[in-house]
This record gives structure tokens, sequence and C-alpha cells, in this order.
């Protein structure tokens, strides 16, 4: 059940609890950075609670905005958190402990509230529970959560991937019930022509990267260009993790047979061709991209970097 649809977060009340249905992941982190953002810039506070790929990407949003999420977390403004590593902090035995909850999410809420101006909260701890399969768990937490709002002043968003609804109908009436309303994030800006992604730092990622490529080409009926995509994907998202350190977006756009690869990380840092012998056990990886495509080039936005490639 949705109660309303929509292409852009609406201002959110000071004390409702949302809950934010999303098909893509650049819609949601677009909403959840509005919706932040707009608590920092009037003097507020907030709290994101998340996967390190959607808090990553926030934290980029926040950056082009003119916010900047290290100097807002060392002012007390900004709390960022991953949210399976809070969960463990009060899960007991398979379900969340109030009193745990109450001393680890009510304290950091408390804390928050003592500062002026609204506070933001953004949440997705039922989302990782709901796609464990711990639905009754998910809707234990979102009584927590609305417990918590009774005594205390802030807006709650939670967030749950689209398909929620049809997974465990009955208990996402529940859901439903718990919340003010449930919105339903607008779809893909670009249509089918474009995919857009996030990832995280592990060392996993970089492979992850290249499956959804490969993924992408194939459904739009171009297996013939997937080695030399997952060559250039492979090598900028090793740039992001290893050189970088940081989470990354990768988004493909297709324009005619023509194929734009783009990956971002919160980098200024610029990658810089250099010459390798045949011995050196790196450094060919921008010279491989040359010679793979048909063009590429980095674009510096703020506090990040785009490099992009087309095929």
């Amino acid at each position: 059940m949705v109660v309303q649809a929509s292409n852009e977060a609406t201002e959110v009340d000071h004390q409702v609890h949302l809950a934010w249905v999303y098909q893509h992941d650049r819609n949601l982190v677009e909403a959840v950075t509005g919706e932040l953002a707009s608590a920092l810039e009037q003097g507020g506070r907030a709290l994101l609670v998340a996967t390190e790929a959607h808090r990553l990407a926030v934290e980029d949003q926040l950056r082009a905005r003119g916010l900047h999420p290290q100097r807002l977390q060392r002012q007390g403004r900004l709390v960022s958190l991953d949210a399976s590593g809070t969960l463990a902090r009060f899960m007991v035995d398979g379900s969340p402990d109030p009193d745990a909850f109450a001393e680890v999410v009510g304290t950091l809420v408390a804390g928050l509230e003592e500062g002026e101006g609204p506070l933001a909260v953004y949440g997705e701890m039922v989302s990782v529970l709901w796609d464990q399969g711990q639905v009754g768990a998910a809707c234990q937490l979102e009584g927590l959560w609305n417990g918590l709002r009774s005594t205390h002043r802030f807006s709650l968003i939670c967030g749950y991937p689209a398909g929620s609804d049809q997974a465990e109908p009955l208990a996402w009436e529940q859901v439903c019930q718990l919340h003010a309303s449930v919105v339903e994030l607008g779809p893909a800006p670009a249509g089918e022509d474009r995919r857009w992604r996030l990832f995280g730092t592990a060392p996993d990622e970089p492979r992850q990267a290249r499956r959804f490529v490969a993924e992408a080409l194939r459904d739009w009926g171009l297996q013939e260009l997937e080695d030399s995509a997952a060559l250039v994907v492979a090598e900028l998202a090793t740039n992001a993790v290893v050189h970088a350190r940081t989470g990354f977006t990768v988004e493909l756009s297709l324009a005619g047979e023509r194929v734009r690869i783009e990956v971002s990380d919160s980098s200024p840092g610029v990658p810089v061709p250099r010459s390798a012998t045949p011995m050196s056990p790196s450094g060919r990886g921008l010279l491989l991209i040359d010679g793979f495509t048909s063009s590429w080039g980095t674009e510096l936005l703020g506090e990040r970097k785009v490099v992009w490639a087309e095929l």
C-alpha cells in the first residue's frame, strides 16, 4: 500500500514519521540529501543511519550543496552511522531490545535535540532487517522509533526498497500503519537508457561494479562492448577504492550506440597516466583506458571528481 507518489521529496514536518519507497538509489539519495540539507541549512542537525553506499553518496551530495560533512560532524551537527553496525548494538536474540535501543539511539537523539533548529533523521535499519527476512523485528523497531518520537521532537524518514509490500503484504500493512504516510519516490530520471548504482569501499566492490556494467550492456544488446567496458570500470573503481579510499558511484548512459561510463568518488585527486615499464607492477590502467575508449576525461565537482569514458 502506497499512500502518496512523488518525483521529489516534499518539505517534511519536524514531527512526522514517513516511509520512502524507492526504485532507484539516485532518487533516494537526492531525496534524503534534500531533507537533511534543509535541516542543516536552517542551523539544525541531522542523523543519518544507512548502508555504507548510501551514506557516502548522501555525504557526497551534501558537499555538492556547499555543506561539509566532516566539519558538521566535528561541530556535532551531523552524525553518520552504519545501519548494520548500529543495529548490532541493540539487537538481542533477533529482536530490538527496548532498553538497549533507548541507550544507543535515544541517547544520540537526545544529544542532537539539544541544539537549535530542526532535527532530521533518516534511517535504514528497518530496511536491513526487512531484507534479512526479519519483518517482525522491523515492525518492532518502527514501534520503538514512534515511542522515541513521543518524547523527542524530530522528523523521521525510513527507507524501503520497492517490492517490500509484495514480499510480506500483511506485515507491510502494519508498517504503513506505523507511519504518517508512505511515499513512493519517482522512477529513474532518464528512463531505461540510464543505469546508476552505488558501491562501497570493500575490496570486492570493483568486481561487483563490473558485473553491474555487464548486466546493463546485455540488457541493451551490446555484449560486444562487455570486455572493454569491464576493463574501464574495473580500473576506475579500483582507483576509487585503493587510491581515493572512498565509496563510488557508477553511471551508464546509452545514446544511440554510444555508451558513456562515469565513475565518481569523494576525492578531488585527478588520475594521471604514468609511464610503465614491462616489469612495473602497476601504472598501465589509464593507458589501457585510453586505448579501449573513443575518449575519456575527468571533471572536478567541488571536493569530488567524475572520471568518464565513452565506448
